[in-house]
C-alpha cells in the first residue's frame, strides 16, 4: 500500500485551492463561511461551486486545472475520494486590525486514506473583493 504523505496531500489541495475564480456567491458571508463552502465544494470537486468562492487573480489556473482534473491518474483519484470524505473544521478567522481586508481561516482535517488516518490544518488567505471574502490561497500552516 502506498501511503500519502501530508506533502502529497498538500500538493493536491494547493493545486485545487489555485484553479479557482471568482464569480459572486459569497455576499454578505463572514470569511469562515466562505472557506467552509469553499472546502465543501472542493472536496466534490464541483468547479462550479468552487468558482464562487475564490479570488479574482486565480482566474487564469482554472481552466488548465479543471483540464488536469478530468484526466486525473487513478493514484490522485483515490486520494480525493479520501479527502471527499474527510471531517473537516473550520476555525474562527484572524482579522488583523491593520489589514482588514484580509482573513487568516484555519481548517482542521481529518481523513482517512488506505487505512490510515490523517490529520493536519490547511490555512486559507481570505481577501475581500467589493464586499464580498473570497478565498485567495491555500497551504499548509
Amino acid at each position: 500500500m502506498k501511503k500519502f504523505t501530508n506533502a502529497a496531500v498538500f500538493a493536491v489541495i494547493v493545486s485545487f485551492a489555485l484553479i479557482l475564480t471568482s464569480c459572486g456567491g459569497s455576499s454578505s458571508q463572514g470569511p469562515e463561511a466562505v472557506a467552509e463552502k469553499y472546502v465543501a465544494a472542493m472536496q466534490k470537486q464541483d468547479f462550479a461551486t468552487m468558482k464562487k468562492y475564490v479570488s479574482e487573480r486565480e482566474i487564469a489556473n482554472i481552466t488548465e486545472q479543471e483540464e488536469e482534473a478530468k484526466n486525473m491518474p487513478a493514484e490522485k483519484k483515490e486520494l480525493f475520494k479520501a479527502i471527499e470524505t474527510a471531517k473537516i473544521e473550520v476555525q474562527p478567522a484572524v482579522i488583523n486590525e491593520a489589514t482588514p481586508n484580509v482573513a487568516d481561516v484555519d481548517i482542521k482535517y481529518t481523513m482517512t486514506f488506505e487505512g490510515e488516518e490523517n490529520d493536519g490544518v490547511w490555512k486559507a488567505k481570505l481577501i475581500k473583493e467589493g464586499n464580498d471574502w473570497k478565498v485567495d490561497s491555500m497551504s499548509w500552516k
